[in-house]
Formats: C-alpha cells, structure tokens, sequence
C-alpha cells in the first residue's frame, strides 16, 4: 500500500520533468498545444490547460516539414509559475501521504498490541482455575458483567454473551441461604471501596451444590458506576476437605478419649506431656492427667528416661518408630508395652503421638513358649540322633539279614538244579518261597524307614504301561487260576504307549494290591482297570483301579486300612501278612504325586484305586523294537578271566555257582587286599567286589585301584559291587568310589548275567574279550567299542536294508537335534534335563548299533542321575567325537550301499 501511494505521486512529477527537458515542436497560433503536453498539464491543472485552449484557438498542426518549432525553455518561461505552483502541490501531497502511512503503521502495530493483550489475557484465562472477571453495578442497582472468562461456562452454565447486559441470571443461580450475604457484602464493598471476598454455594444444572469463592478489587467510575476486577473460582472439592478433616478431628477425639490402647501425646521438641487418654493414666495405675503430667518417670537397666528422649528424637526426624518398652507404675511395677511413636501436625504445632499396647502376658507367654521350643530341641536333637542310629540300624541289619538270605536263596537255587526226588524238590520250593517272603518283609521294612526318613527317591525311566500290567496278570495268573479266579484287565484307549516315571515302584503298588484281591477273594473275579485322568504336553496323571468280588469291608473299617502293621481280620490267621503292604502303598502314590482310596460294601467286592503323575516319555526311535536278549551270555563271552571278592564262604558258593551256570568261572579273593594282590599280578576282565569285608573294604580298595600310578595291571578294569546294602545313596556312593556297576544281595541269575551282558562285551577276535572302562577313566583305541556295528544292525532288521537306510537317513536328519538339547542342559547344570537327554541319545545311539556313543551315552546319565555334574560335562567332547565318529561311518555305509 505505501509503495502504491508512493508510485502514484511520483508519476506526474517526474513525466513533467520529461515535458520540460525534452524539445517539443512550437505551434502556430491557429493550432493546438500538442495532445501529451495538455494530458500533462491536465493531469495536474485542468483550469490551466482550458486558459491554454481558449488563448490559441487558431493554432492547427503544420506539415512536418513546414511546422515551426519552439523550445522548452518558451515554454518554461511562459509558464514556471504554473509549474513550480504544481510541484509544490505535489511535494505537499507527498508529504500528507507519508504522514498518513506512519499514522497506518503505528494503528496498525497498535492493534496487533491489542490483538496479542486480548489473546494473553484469554490464555491466562484459560489456565486460572475459575473464572476472571469485570462486574459494574449501576447507579439504579442494576449489574452485568462487562467482561469475563470462558471459565463462567463452567462455573454457572452461562456464555460470557448472556450476562454482559444482566447478571441477574448469575444470581438466580446462589443458594437461598447464601444470597442475602452476597448481597450485603457487596454492599458493604462498594460502600468502602474495599476488596469484596465471599464463599457461597451455588447450584449446578445437574443439580449438585457447588461451593464458590470471589475476591475482586473495586473503583468507582465517572458515571457513579462501582466496577470490580476480580476471579471466581470453585473451592468444593476444599470445602468437603475441611469438612472431612473436621470429621477426622472429632473421630480422633473420640478415639484418642475411648480407645482402650494407652495414647499420650507429646510436645515433639521437649518431650513433654500434653494430653492423655484415660486408658494411658489407669496404665500408670494414676487417676488423672495432672498426676501424669507430673510422675517422676523411673525406669531400670537396660532402659532409661535418656533412650525415651532418644526414640522421641527419632521420631521427630526421622518419622515413626515401633519398639518394645519396659516400663513401671506408679507403685513400681514392671510391666511390657508395644511403643509407636509417629510425629503428627495439630494446627501448626508438631506433636509426637505415643501408642502404646500393653504386652506383658505375651511376653510371659513367648517366654514359656521359648523355654517350650528348647525343650523340643532337645528331644528333636534325640529323635534325630534315634533316627540316625535306627537308619544305621535298618543298613547294617539289611546286611546281616540278606546275606545268610543270600546263601538261603542262592543254595536253594543251585539245590533245584541238581536231580532231587520229589519231596526233595517240594520242600527245596518251600525253602526258596519261604526266603522270597522273608525277603518281601524285609524290602517292606527297609522302603517304610527310608520313607518315613526322607531318604527314599524315585527313580525315573521311559517304561510302557501295558506290558507292565501284562506281566503282572501273567506272573498273578496262576495263583488266580488256583482259586477258581477270573483275571483280566482293561485298558483306556487314550493310554498313552509310554510314560517316565517309576516303573518298578508303580508295580509294587499294582502287585501289592492285585495280591491282596486275590488273598482275599473266594469266588468271582479280580480286574484291573486303567485309565487317564488328566493331563497336558508335560505329565499324565493316571487312575488305576483293582476291583474284587470279595467279602468286603465295613465302612467303619476302611480308614484303618492305610494305616501300618494293622490287618483287619487280625483275629483270623488264614492270612498272613505284615499290614505293612497298603501303607507302603500309600506312602508311594504320594511320592507320585497321586492319591490311594478304597470304596467297599460288605457282601459286595471291594474297589482300590490310586492315581499317580507320570511325565511324558519320548517316542522310541523304532515301534518294532528287536526283543531283549536271554539271559544267556554268547560263547565268544564265556573266555572272560573274572575276580570275585567275596568274604563269606557261602556267597562264594552261590556267586561261583551262578557264574557256572553262565558258562563262567572266577579266582577267588577273600577280602580286597588279596584283590589287589591278584591284580597287580595277572590279568583280568572284571571283577566282583563285595562291600563289606574285613580288612581291606571294597569301597576303599576300588579306590586303590583307581589311583593314578596304583600297582594293578589294569587300572580301567570294570568292577562291580556286590553289597546287601539297599539304603538311599548306595548307588551313588558306589560309582562315587570308581565303582562301575553294582548287584544286590540275594543273587539271581537274571541280574547277574544283565550286569555282566553290561560290561563283557563280544570277543575281538584275539582271544580276549574287550572292556567297557569306567566313564572317568582314559581307554586305549584296542579297547574301544565298535563306532557303527552294521552287521548287529541288519541282524536286527531281518536283513531289511531299505529298513536300515531309512533309519539311518533319519538319524542323521534329527541327531543335531538331540545333540543340542543336551548341550543346552549341561550349559544350564540341570541334572534331570541332563540324564533325560542322555538316555535319549543312548537309546538312539544304541537302536543303530553305535556301541561307542551309546556306551559314552550311558555313563553321561549314571553320572547325571547321582549328581556328578563334573563328570557328565567331561564326557562331553567324547561324546560329541563319538557322534562324530558314528555319522561319518554311517555316511561311509550308505555311500557303499548306493554303489551296490
């Protein structure tokens, strides 16, 4: 805009300057002044150029070659009058335009003053609670309000429009009882023109009762008018503060006065009393608070009136403190009180709130209960010392037990393998069946005192259901037959194939239970009855049921059936037993997580059930499987040099006799100096130790043996203990001592030749059989297993090479697998998860003939299972060797196999 001003005025005044310095043509008197001269000359003086027009009327144009001329300076001289007046007339217009430009420019700059004051005071507005506002009341006692916030919207429900005029509606909106006030204070602040301030309360349009408060400052204007600046704001959310804390001190009063807790409150920088309740003074065993206020407080070692201060001095820095007193009354009786000290504000003064409990008879009672706890100690201290001694007890006569039980069985064994007469075998039987019994007692009494020690611990194997509960209906068939017994057992279809869990404890409480229905039915049938009865990706939690169609059993009589050495027809001696059985029972099924009942009717059978937890077991490598060897050793084994350390003649006899059965024979070493003698002096492949012998034991001389620089010829040779000991930790102590294996008293055939299958392995060819060396111990390349027995493995398959390639294929597909899920358990020092995934490797290492990995495999999870983490992490890198190893020979394999 100011350049446009500028442009217009500058215009003319510079084409007339052009005029007056260009040569323009002269005209005649007849003609004209030429048209650009009288557009100019127009443009500032019309009155001017019409003067001009009419003085040379005649002037016309000439012809360009004929007109005459005239010069500038003519027409300067006869019109510089003119010319200078219009100059003037512009430079004057000039300067009114510029005038006028700075007068726009401050408007404007004071508008966006205004502009910007208006926008501040309306931000402001917006953040001061309440509203801000203008109130004029008129001299006829009319009033509105001139200005006010966007915060009257909240306040009244009104827009800042609707009382600009009126503020009547305003109020129309203040609560009856307060309007009379309002008025007479505004009254009264107009007549002294002092700052007006009121809390009222108002109603909202919701219909809530709101409290307000105003402050504003007056003036009086020129009209007579009285104005207020001022803010309103809403002061409820106070109001019902105040009224609650008004509530707060008359519910503390009444506390303070009726509570029966001792409450004294103090002066927090002197200490001094100020008030009390009543039940504080009675503590004091005093009447009123002025004998308080003026007790001289005494108090005995430890305690003192200096460590009162000390607390009270704490608790005003440092906020509550809770402690235990020893205080006195009046007439100076001790007596406890439970102290909280917690500093407080009454009005502006800081206070020191003491509450106090009177405690005396609980710590009469904590001292009994303490002279109570010693005592309990003591005869703690004495049961353990009894258990330990009974512990002791049960292993040492386990010992003595078993082995004269051992020569019973063993001779009775080896007696029935020699040609008797009939009545000689029939009371040979009767011998064996009796030290069966004897022994079933004797495991009973040894499971209950590990149990009720805390010593007894499941042991944990993939194992199949049914097949368990087939050879128990096997092995109970006959008896079942005998008496006229209908035998069968039924199965969930949902069952899975196979669990991990405690097979063999999960067949005691089967058998046991199977026994006694058929002990105690006379006619009818016995079932056993398996099902699931919940579970996940993780466990199954199973149900087994063994239903009779016995005599049954009185409803008063079933919880005394889980109870120990009790037998409900004590009375009736047709069956024997120890009433240890269904106590064992029950103690078992906890351990698995499970629980044992019995639903009976007299005259109507008898149901037992249980139910335990048993993890899910992985998938076997093969469902067809090849079947278990016999207990027959091959003859490439039968060369093997044995040691047997026995003490006791007769466990010499029935292990030499034994091995004889086996194609075996044995030198013999009474104890294990003479061991150690004969294996410094010749050569052997395995050797039988007994535990406990005289002189030189054998947990002490297979240390010996395993001594680096010890004086045998074959440090790594196997050895395997043969002990009567069946207490918890056994095993772990045997392997712990370098022990490879263990056999426990009685002998059977069965054990003795798996043992030895274990650690005799076929013979290589040179006339010596090669050994299966302990996990820790160093193996030369002779000694080691066969990596891949692709021979064992066809065998197996019936010769089915399509079969083998596809297994093999699969194992190298999955191995990393499992290789790294144990890796991954050893890296975390987790036993479970490390035994869990040797096994697995052993199982897929051993289905695929791979001896070395599987046997690697297996000393990794004996080590896992007893704890000996060091050990299982050393045989890592064999093992991954191993498995090395094994995959280039099966590569090696199928490569040779595709050739042909």
């Amino acid at each position: 805009m100011r350049c446009y001003s500028l442009f217009q005025w500058l215009v003319p005044v510079l084409a007339l300057a052009f005029t007056i310095a260009s040569p323009v043509p002269v005209a005649s008197q007849e003609g004209p002044i030429p048209t650009y001269t009288l557009a100019v000359l127009a443009y500032q003086d019309k009155d001017l150029a019409g003067d001009l027009n009419q003085s040379l009327p005649g002037m016309r144009p000439q012809p360009y070659d004929i007109a005459p001329q005239f010069s500038a300076f003519d027409v300067w001289h006869k019109y510089h009058y003119q010319v200078v007046a219009a100059l003037l007339m512009g430079a004057a217009i000039l300067l009114q335009s510029l005038l006028l430009l700075r007068n726009n420019r401050r408007l404007r700059a004071e508008q966006a003053r205004a502009q910007a004051g208006a926008t501040l005071l309306r931000k402001l507005s917006e953040q001061v609670p309440g509203m801000i506002y203008q109130y004029q009341l008129r001299p006829d006692g009319s009033s509105f309000l001139p200005y006010a916030s966007e915060g009257l919207r909240e306040l009244f429900g009104f827009s800042p429009e609707q009382v600009r005029e009126d503020a009547t509606p305003i109020f129309s909106l203040i609560h009856p009882e307060d309007l009379p006030e309002l008025r007479l204070s505004i009254e009264r602040s107009a007549a002294a023109l002092e700052t007006w301030h009121n809390e009222h309360r108002t109603r909202r349009a919701d219909g809530r009762i709101a409290w307000l408060e105003g402050m504003a400052t007056p003036e009086r204007l020129a009209d007579g008018s009285i104005l207020w600046h001022g803010f309103i704001t809403d002061i409820t959310a106070r109001k019902a503060m105040e009224e609650a804390l008004r509530a707060s001190e008359a519910q503390f009063r009444n506390l303070f006065r009726e509570t029966r807790a001792s409450l004294v409150l103090h002066d927090a920088a002197t200490g001094e009393i100020l008030d009390a309740n009543p039940a504080a003074i009675a503590a004091y065993g005093l009447d009123s608070l002025e004998e308080l206020k003026g007790l001289a407080f005494s108090l005995e070692p430890p305690y003192s009136m200096q460590d009162a201060w000390e607390w009270l001095r704490q608790a005003r820095e440092m906020g509550q403190q809770s402690f235990e007193w020893l205080n006195r009354r009046a007439d100076g009786e001790l007596f406890w009180e439970l102290v909280q000290l917690s500093p407080i504000r009454i009005g502006d003064k800081e206070r020191i709130l003491a509450t106090a409990i009177d405690i005396s008879d609980r710590k009469r009672a904590e001292e009994s209960l303490l002279n109570l706890n010693r005592q309990l100690a003591q005869q703690t201290r004495r049961a353990e010392s009894a258990s330990a001694a009974k512990s002791q007890f049960l292993a040492s006569m386990s010992h003595e037990i078993r082995t004269p039980m051992n020569g019973v069985i063993g001779m009775t064994e080896l007696l029935l393998d020699t040609a008797l007469s009939p009545q000689q075998r029939q009371f040979a039987k009767a011998i064996r069946a009796s030290g069966s019994e004897l022994l079933v007692l004797l495991n009973d009494i040894l499971d209950l005192s590990r149990i009720e020690a805390g010593k007894f611990r499941l042991e944990t194997e993939d194992f199949e259901v049914l097949p368990l509960a087939a050879e128990l209906i096997s092995t109970l068939e006959l008896r079942a037959r005998k008496k006229g017994l209908r035998l069968s057992c039924q199965a969930d279809p949902a069952l899975p194939a196979r669990l991990r869990g405690d097979r063999g404890r999960l067949r005691q409480v089967l058998s046991n239970l199977l026994d006694n229905a058929i002990k105690f039915t006379a006619q009818g049938q016995v079932s056993l009855a398996i099902s699931v009865q919940a579970g996940d990706d993780d466990y199954t939690e199973m149900r087994f049921a063994v239903r009779d169609t016995g005599e049954g059993i009185a409803a008063e009589q079933i919880p005394l059936l889980f109870t120990k050495f009790t037998q409900l027809d004590a009375g009736n001696h047709q069956h024997s037993g120890s009433g240890l059985g269904l106590a064992i029972c029950r103690e078992l099924v906890t351990l698995m997580g499970g629980e044992i009942g019995c639903d009976s009717q007299v005259g109507q059978g008898s149901e037992f059930w249980f139910t335990a937890r048993f993890g899910r077991a992985a998938a076997p490598l093969l469902e067809l499987a090849a079947p278990e060897p016999a207990v027959t050793l091959p003859a490439c084994r039968t060369q093997a040099r044995l040691l047997l350390a026995e003490d006791n003649p007769t466990n010499q006899q029935v292990a030499l006799g034994l091995l004889r059965k086996l194609g075996l024979q044995a030198d013999l070493a009474a104890d294990g100096a003479q061991a150690l003698a004969a294996l410094a002096r010749d050569d052997y492949d395995l050797v039988l130790m007994d535990v406990q012998m005289p002189r030189l034991d054998g947990l002490e001389a297979t240390r010996m043996i395993r001594e680096q620089g010890a004086a045998v010829r074959n440090p790594a040779i196997p050895i395997i203990a043969m002990t009567a000991y069946a207490m918890q930790g056994d095993r772990e102590r045997f392997l712990a001592a370098g022990m490879s294996d263990y056999l426990t008293k009685p002998l059977s055939t069965q054990k003795l030749a798996e043992v030895l299958q274990r650690w005799l392995v076929p013979d290589d060819g040179r006339g010596a059989p090669s050994l299966v060396a302990p996990a820790d111990q160093p193996r030369t390349d002779a000694a080691a297993p066969p990596v891949f027995d692709a021979a064992d493995l066809l065998e197996r398959m019936c010769q089915d090479r399509k079969l083998v390639e596809a297994i093999l294929r699969w194992y190298l597909n999955d191995s990393p697998k499992t290789f790294a899920a144990f890796r991954q358990a050893l890296a975390e020092n987790n036993p479970r998860a490390i035994e869990h995934q040797a096994h697995a490797l052993r199982g897929m290492a051993a289905n695929l003939s791979g001896l070395a990995l599987t046997e690697l495999a297996l000393h990794a999870e004996e080590a896992a299972g007893g704890g000996d983490l060091d050990t299982a992490r050393r045989l890592l890198p064999r093992i991954e060797d191993a498995a090395d190893a094994l995959r280039q020979a099966i590569q090696e394999f199928l490569a040779e196999e595709n050739r042909s």
